[in-house]
Formats: C-alpha cells, structure tokens, sequence
C-alpha cells in the first residue's frame, strides 16, 4: 500500500488530492496501520535516522540505504523535531517478503544537538531497545550554498534576510563541527558510498551497498542543477552577492575538509 497521491501525474491535481478529508482519512488509517506492523515486527526492526541541510543529499543517501536492505523499508520523510513519526511529511515504503524491518527517518536543516533530542525522543517514545544509527549527511560548502541559492523557494528567503543567511552558515559549521562525534556516522555527499562502507551495517540488514540511480523522487526532488560540472556548479553564483555572504568566514574549514579551492 502506497502513497495514492503519487497516481496523480499532475501537481495541482495531487496539492488538491492531498488537502481532500478522504485523504486525510487515508493517511489517518494508513498511518495507524503501519504503527501496527512496526510494533508487531519490533523485536525484527531497526532504525537508521538521517539529518542533513536541504539540497546535501539526503535523499540520495535514503535511496541508496533502501536499495540495500533486504528488508521491508518503511522512510518517514521531512520529520519534525521532537516529534511522533507522521506520515503526513512523506512516506515511501519498499515492502520485501521478509520478517526484518528497517525504518529510515529524515531529519533535515535540524542542529546536532536538536538531532539527537528527536532521535531519543523516537526511540524513548515508541521503539526502545531497537538498533539505531544516526547518519549526518554533509556536503562541501561551495556546492550546498550554489544548490540552495538554484532552488527558487531557498533563494527567496536568502536574499531577503540577513537573519536566513547567519542561520543557514551556523547549521553548516554546526554540521562540520561535528566529525569527531562518536555518537553519529557523517557522510560526505562527495564520497557517499566510500563513506558508508566504513559503517557496519548487518544489524540494519544491508549486507551490500548498492549506489541509487534513481536519485529524483517526489520528496528529494533530484538535483536542482543539470547534470554537467558535478562538481564545479558553484562558478554560476561566483559573483552573487548572496552567495559571497553565505560563504564568508567559511573557507578555510570548508577546505581543511574538502581540500583546497
């Protein structure tokens, strides 16, 4: 049983599906319906929670940990902090003819220390002595600052408030103050599966990694560049007065981390 909204080819369609009171009655039961197969499989679950800025690759990374398990993979997406899982932010499931359970939570643009709050707050709540893993997904300073300034809705608030620019560069640092924290895994969007091949992953029932190719979905919504100069797309705000303001005072650790400019 999936998320029926994505039938709707079109997106006015799904915004009018998705404020309907039938579907919210579905998400209402189907929500209620998962809580009890997780609670029935418990003593087979594990969860891995995911936090990264917007547009790092946190999708990319969930698609990938999907592909991977031989699981039943249930991904509540876009959670809020301190909160119950809720389907309503987002959903996606790939159910395997299996008895394990690996329940993927995503966290995005959270500080660590709220992170972990919402991670224990799950945990605590709902699913205690479970297996868990906390992943930081994190990417270079030049390219997350280039992506969010290409996403229309990101790029509006940044270039009307100060304030929006000083919270989006005290959420990167906070992120990359934080690669000596025993208590998270972080994951470079760069080196992502040379990365998680330094994670032991049996308990959450991948065995193999497999690289997603199918890093566009509803949630993610893929890459907010085209495919050419992967890596070089800062080059087309170089000039941006914006994009010189997000990443001032940040350069000489972005680069003792992602090497030099």
């Amino acid at each position: 049983m999936q998320d029926i909204s994505k039938k709707f080819k079109f997106f006015k369609l799904r915004k009018r599906l998705w404020r309907s009171k039938p579907y919210a009655f579905y998400l209402q039961f189907y929500g209620a319906l998962l809580n009890l197969y997780i609670r029935i499989n418990k003593k087979h679950t594990s969860i891995i929670f995911i936090n990264g800025m917007r547009r790092s690759g946190n999708h990319y990374l969930m698609k990938t940990l999907m592909d991977s398990s031989n699981a039943t993979v249930i991904f509540y997406n876009n959670q809020k902090a301190n909160s119950n899982l809720d389907i309503r932010n987002g959903l996606q499931t790939k159910y395997r003819f299996s008895k394990h359970v690996l329940i993927i939570v995503g966290y995005e643009d959270l500080i660590i220390d709220d992170y972990k709050e919402s991670c224990k707050f799950i945990t605590q709540a709902h699913l205690k002595e479970v297996d868990t893993l906390k992943l930081l997904v994190v990417r270079d300073l030049r390219n997350i600052m280039a992506s969010r300034l290409n996403h229309a809705h990101m790029a509006k608030h940044l270039k009307n408030s100060n304030i929006i620019i000083e919270q989006t560069k005290n959420l990167w640092k906070d992120h990359h103050d934080h690669f000596e924290d025993l208590e998270i895994k972080v994951v470079r969007y760069t080196h992502l599966i040379a990365d998680l091949c330094s994670i032991e992953f049996k308990r959450f029932y991948i065995t193999k990694l497999k690289e997603s190719k199918k890093i566009l979905n509803r949630y993610g919504g893929g890459s907010s560049f085209n495919n050419k100069n992967f890596h070089s797309r800062y080059l087309k705000f170089k000039n941006d007065q914006t994009y010189s303001a997000l990443i001032k005072g940040l350069e000489l650790q972005d680069e003792n981390i992602y090497g030099s400019w």
